[in-house]
């Protein structure tokens, strides 16, 4: 709800200043730039914001070119469903990443990186990849802080991408489904929890598996997560977090929880290897 009311106080913010005559003329560091002098005199929150990464080939190393790298800021959720404020970039010829935008300051919301390859054939087939708030480093400089303005925040990243056969020739892969219940320890359901899930490897921890898109539980506590990835995952691994605050029953702790996927369908005998699934039913504890 913070989100959103903050979302709509940005647009109502913007809408003002653009009646004053007032836009951005940049998106470099604020010099020259009347929109940012007017923000502080009128009391706007912002800051500055860089945007850094590289992207390379996992399979030989080499910096990819054309992938769309969205940096997307959660805004709001509204029946389950998650609204995000987007910013997108895309790679050069080396690979890399290098933008710049003004907006409203971060605060403990989600944020993710979304890294699609959206040319084809142009710069070979990659599979897409999510990068989650904790695989990106973000920094904060308020050397140059005032009355509204938060200063300058960096965030940067470094990713591989595994190549892909384009669809006509076939791509080795399997549907995930993970469900679940979360339940305070009498057994109340828990709506509004943050779901985090990543399919694990043979051999590989747990947390540094591949990330699925988030979700959160409904009124009844229940979740459900679905997503498309390389057959090897045997195993998934969540995370569960209380991100509304005292709203759904109070604060609870954080949990993890794992589970080992069985399968649940057959494939079609050439690169779906089929559909793959776990139940999890999870008991948070109420923070203290």
């Amino acid at each position: 709800m913070k989100a959103r009311i903050r979302h709509f106080y940005e647009i109502i913010a913007g809408m003002l200043l653009s009646l004053l005559g007032f836009t951005s003329c940049n998106k470099g560091d604020g010099k020259d730039n009347p929109y940012k002098d007017i923000k502080d005199e009128y009391g706007m929150p912002h800051a500055d914001y860089v945007i850094q990464g590289t992207v390379t080939s996992a399979d030989d190393n080499k910096p990819i070119k054309g992938i769309k790298a969205t940096l997307r800021r959660l805004q709001y959720v509204e029946n389950g469903k998650k609204y995000y404020e987007e910013m997108p970039f895309t790679t050069d010829g080396e690979g890399k990443v290098n933008g710049s935008f003004q907006a409203f300051p971060l605060g403990d919301e989600e944020i993710d990186v979304l890294l699609e390859d959206v040319d084809g054939a142009e710069n070979g087939y990659f599979m897409g990849k999510r990068l989650p708030k904790a695989d990106l480093n973000i920094s904060l400089d308020d050397s140059k802080k005032g009355s509204w303005y938060t200063g300058k925040y960096t965030i940067s990243f470094e990713a591989s991408l595994y190549e892909e056969a384009p669809a006509e020739y076939g791509m080795p892969h399997a549907k995930y489904k993970i469900i679940g219940t979360v339940t305070v320890q009498e057994g109340n359901p828990i709506p509004g929890l943050e779901i985090l899930a990543k399919l694990w490897q043979t051999n590989q921890n747990p947390e540094e598996g591949e990330p699925m898109e988030p979700g959160q539980t409904n009124a009844s506590g229940k979740f459900s997560l679905e997503g498309t990835a390389m057959p090897e995952a045997v195993g998934v691994h969540l995370e569960l977090n209380d991100i509304d605050g005292e709203q759904n029953g109070g604060l609870f702790e954080s949990a993890k929880a794992d589970a080992q996927l069985e399968k649940q369908g057959e494939g079609d005998g050439n690169w779906f290897d089929g559909t793959f699934g776990a139940t999890l039913d999870v008991q948070l504890k109420k923070a203290e």
